[in-house]
């Protein structure tokens, strides 16, 4: 999980799709941890999230960084992606915003 998270170490100055979209998916394990809920992930996942701790801060902090370069428009393709369709992107804009939010 944590190497997912490390997405400035994967390709340096470009984040290829498959790298972004382990990120976030990371991230949301991170997320659950930090607020002690597993409701919105898969089932294959939620009883090994509900036997870990809490998250700790670096988690945290690697969780709001790899999102931060989800996100960016300039060396993201997966962001790229997205912003093709406008309104896809408006609604994943604010799935990653939401996941952010959960991170705090």
């Amino acid at each position: 999980m944590i190497g997912a998270l490390r997405t400035d170490t994967k390709s340096p100055g470009y984040l290829e799709s498959p790298d972004a979209s382990y990120a976030i998916a990371a991230a949301e394990i991170v997320a659950a941890m930090n607020i002690g809920s597993v409701a919105t992930l898969p089932n294959g996942i939620k009883g090994w999230v509900a036997k870990q701790d809490s998250a700790t801060e670096s988690q945290l902090l690697l969780a709001r960084s790899a999102l931060r370069a989800v996100s960016n428009l300039e060396t993201s393709e997966l962001a790229q992606l997205f912003a093709e369709d406008t309104d896809t992107f408006d609604e994943w804009q604010t799935s990653v915003e939401q996941l952010r939010m959960r991170l705090e």
